[in-house]
Parts: C-alpha cells; structure tokens; sequence
C-alpha cells in the first residue's frame, strides 16, 4: 500500500543509506531518467546528480535537513527541480536520508513567458507615449523642409542643422523604447541602481509634464551597485513608477529615494544577515492603498483597475525576490502610497571606474529650460553656465548638469522636474 501510495505522487522520491546507495526510488523519480524504478535501486547517488552547490551534498552525507533549487541534467535534459532533504533519525549506522525532487521547469518557463507579456504591455504603453513626441519633431522635420526649399543657402544651412536635431530627437526616443522592451542578453551582471532609476526619469519625464506630476529626487551619492538581470530590474522602476502616475490622474507628485544602509532583520531574510542593502523608495500622492487591498496587492490577477491584468506587482515582486531582495507596500503619511524595494548590495569592486570614482565630488543641479533641444540645452550649459559635465536629463524640458566641487564636500544629487 505505501509503495503503491509512494508511486503515484508525480515529484520524485528516494530514500538513501548512510552509504548513499538507493534503497527506494519511486515512479515520479524514475521517469525522470526513462528507467524503470528497479534499475536505479542499489546505485550510488552520485551516479545520478552532479549538484552544484555543495549544501547538497554535504546534507545527504551527514543527514542534514537541507532545501533549495538546483539545475540537474536528467535523460540528457537539464530540468531545474526544488530540492528537500531531510533524515529518518535512528542508529548512526542505520542513518537514511529522504530527497524530495519537484520539477518546476515548465513552471519556471511560464513564469518567464507572464513576465516577457507585462514587459510587452508595459512597452505598450511606453509606445503611445512615443508616438506622442515623435509626432513633436517630424511636424518640424515638415515645416524646416518646406523653408529650406524656399530660403537663401545661408538659412538653408541653419534650417537643416535643425532638420538633424529633430532627427537625433527621434532617435533619442525609439532608443529609450528599445532598452526597455529587448531583453537583456549580459545575463547576471553589476548594476548601478542610480543608473537604472535615472533611465527610467527619463523615459517617463515628459509624460509627468503632460500629467502635472511633479518628480522628486533624492539619489544616494554613491553608486547603488546589485548583482542582477538589466532588463527585470528596470522593468520593476518602471511598473512602479507607471502605478504611481496611475494613482493621481489629476496631477500629484511623485518621490524616489535611494540609500544604502546596514540590512535588519526586516529587510532580508535572516541567512543574508548581516550585509549592506540598496534602499530604494517610490512615492505618490495619490490616493494610497484601501486597508482591504492591502493583504492581496502582490497576488497574482488581484486588481482594483477596470483595465489592468493584476500582474504588474505580483511579477516585480517575484522579480525582487529572485534577486534575493524584498518589495513592500506601505501608506504613505499624509497621502498616497509608498513602495520600497531592498537588495542586497554587491561586493566592492576596486576596479570600478566611473563619476563616484573620481577624486573630486561632483554637485548636480536641475535648469529648466522649455523649448531647447538636447543639443541646445548641452551648449547652454557648457557654454554659458560654464558646467563641465553635461547630461540631458530631459530633452527638450530640463538639463541635468553636473560641476566639480571640494573634495571634501559630499551631497546627495537632488532633481526636480515640474510638471507643465
């Protein structure tokens, strides 16, 4: 009866002696390889799986409890598998351990398929918002052409270096759809969060404009380095910051803070204790979280959006949580809501070079400026202002410049963008 009851569970199951021979393996785990369960028996389990991490086999060999999730290849096909180990307690010689093996392959596949679809729908959105400032600089791409045709030579010129500006324009916007939609091939990599929280101002800066939402920055001086995919963490910063402009549709302000601390015992879970954390804060002033939505508002399909898929959330908190971080939901006093993403930080790395690594500090500052384009406002300010590093932060609308300062000085870089 136990055999019969053992057999039909669909994960694999095996029980192992103290020498690590197959005492007992069961139907589940048998179809893995396309043998039948008596064949396996009596082999020694390191004939089976090359484990990866080495907990695995420590915890089979010394009769440990152990879990986690390891890639193993089975019949020739690597399938990845949620693994529990755990002993039968008895006599040291008589020592037997149980694993426990759940494929979650295709699991895993779906769970990437929703995650590329929001990424698609997000995109979707983005692309109304393209189309919107592409339509800006081809109607002057019409109007410059049809004066260069009737001008002198000399205002031909100056109408077709503006021609090339509103070109580069729109080369500017298509790039920022691209570097959101196309999947990130590097893989696992060193990520700057400042980077990636800067991106994606920029990517939404002249739709809070249209919206009157007003954009609030407060970024950490030092750079925000996690280890982590490109393109998922992006996808996060900006499904954050689209629900924020979706909570105030009559205008608002939008608040993101960035920090790096000592992680508590509330930020991570206690084996990634102790570490320093990336503390990133996203806030609105909307009409915050009802106390009802709260306990569900990172499960899957839950919505309160007549239009919405109610996946949005729940795949960046799968997303955060794969990067062994954590995404919360808070109330923020005295309006709107608050969500705060925490990862852990990635070892130093001396050979990192970039404006954190300079000896000088460097100060930034927000101008705007209307009507210039990204070419224009980055003569404005190395011309006129006499800043020596410049970079458009948002074209045509406002320029974030950068200066030297004493070394001794360190500031937090502080943005502002207003909302027309």
């Amino acid at each position: 009866m136990l055999q019969t009851i053992i057999n039909s569970l669909d994960d694999g199951l095996a029980l192992i002696d103290g020498y690590g021979a197959l005492l007992l393996v069961n139907q589940g785990l048998a179809q893995f390889y396309a043998l039948p369960p008596d064949e396996l028996i009596g082999r020694h389990w390191r004939d089976l799986w090359q484990f990866e991490s080495p907990m695995f086999a420590q915890a089979i060999d010394k009769g440990l409890n152990f879990s986690g999730r390891e890639g193993l290849v089975c019949n020739g096909v690597l399938r990845i598998f949620d693994i529990q180990i755990f002993p039968l307690l008895g006599e040291a010689s008589e020592r037997q351990v149980v694993i426990h093996l759940v494929d979650v392959t295709e699991r895993l596949r779906f769970q990437e398929l929703v995650i590329q679809n929001e990424r698609l729908a997000a995109t979707g959105r983005l692309a109304a918002i393209i189309a919107h400032e592409v339509n800006s600089p081809l109607q002057a791409i019409q109007n410059f052409l049809y004066l260069a045709g009737s001008d002198n030579n000399e205002e031909r010129t100056t109408y077709l270096a503006m021609i090339e500006e509103e070109i580069d324009r729109i080369g500017a916007l298509i790039r920022r759809l691209l570097d959101v939609q196309r999947p990130d091939d590097s893989a696992v990599r060193r990520i700057d969060m400042n980077t990636l929280i800067t991106k994606v101002v920029t990517l939404t800066s002249t739709t809070l404009q249209r919206s009157r939402v007003t954009l609030q920055s407060e970024l950490s001086f030092d750079s925000l380095w996690v280890v982590g995919r490109n393109d998922e963490l992006t996808q996060v910063l900006l499904n954050l910051f689209l629900n924020a402009l979706d909570a105030m549709p009559h205008g608002g302000t939008i608040a993101v803070r960035s920090l790096h601390r000592a992680a508590t015992a509330a930020d991570l879970p206690q084996p990634l204790l102790p570490t320093q954390i990336a503390l990133i804060e996203i806030a609105d002033t909307g009409h915050g979280i009802p106390a009802e939505v709260m306990p569900h508002i990172f499960e899957p399909f839950y919505t309160t959006k007549k239009s919405g898929s109610g996946l949005g959330l729940a795949i960046s908190s799968q997303i955060v949580e794969q990067h062994s971080g954590r995404l919360s939901a808070h109330n923020n006093a005295p309006v709107g809501a608050l969500f705060r993403i925490v990862l852990p930080l990635a070892e130093p790395d001396l050979n990192e070079t970039g404006p954190h690594s300079e000896l000088f500090a460097v100060q930034k500052t927000t101008i705007l400026a209307k009507g210039y384009s990204a070419t224009g406002l980055s003569r404005l300010a190395d011309g006129a202002l006499h800043y020596s590093r410049v970079t458009v932060a948002c074209a045509g609308s406002a320029l974030l410049v950068s200066r030297p300062i004493r070394p001794a000085s360190r500031v937090t870089a502080r943005t502002s963008i207003v909302g027309e």
